[in-house]
Formats: C-alpha cells, sequence, structure tokens
C-alpha cells in the first residue's frame, strides 16, 4: 500500500509541475478536503467515501479561489513594478520604496 501512495504522489507532482498557481491550488485543496472529508466522513453517519468526495470538491474549489487570488496579485506586483521602472526611466522616480511596493 505504501509504494502505491508513493507512486501517486510521484505521479501528481509531476503533472502539478507544469499547472498554474490556480490550477496547483485546486489539486492542493483537493488532496486535503477528501482528507479531511474522509476522516469527517468515517466519523459520521455518512461514511468515509462521501466524506473524502465532498471534501475534495469543496477543497477543490476553495484552492482553486486561493490560487486564482494569489496570481492575481502576483501579476499586480508585477505590473507595479513595470510602471515604477518605466517612471524611472522617464526621470519620474521619487523613491526607492516606488520600485517595490
Amino acid at each position: 500500500m505504501k509504494q502505491y501512495a508513493a507512486v501517486l504522489l510521484v505521479v501528481v507532482l509531476a503533472l502539478a509541475a507544469g499547472c498554474t498557481t490556480t490550477q496547483k491550488g485546486a489539486v492542493g485543496g483537493a488532496a486535503v478536503g477528501a482528507g479531511a472529508g474522509a476522516i469527517i466522513g468515517h466519523n459520521s453517519k455518512y461514511g468515509t467515501g462521501t466524506g473524502a468526495a465532498a471534501g475534495a470538491v469543496i477543497g477543490g474549489l476553495v484552492g482553486a479561489l486561493a490560487g486564482d487570488a494569489y496570481e492575481e496579485h502576483q501579476e499586480k506586483k508585477m505590473r507595479n513594478r513595470r510602471e515604477a521602472a518605466e517612471d524611472y526611466s522617464e526621470g519620474n522616480w521619487t523613491s526607492n520604496d516606488d520600485l517595490w511596493d
């Protein structure tokens, strides 16, 4: 069983290498959600499989939203740096902090 888990982990990591931040967030959220859902489902009347499925769906959605928000934040930060660099090249630079906001 441990060998199957190790192989599955390697496959998931290999597939995640080419993913966007949003997709990585969805996969991570689904994995965490499935684990938490399985535990909660096992301890309730719904069962492990149902709990894992529900947790994977909810975790995937939350992870995708979080990944998308992070990706948007990174894009905004890079856009601000690009604009500050353009301002600097045009002589409109006021302080070093403008480059890193």
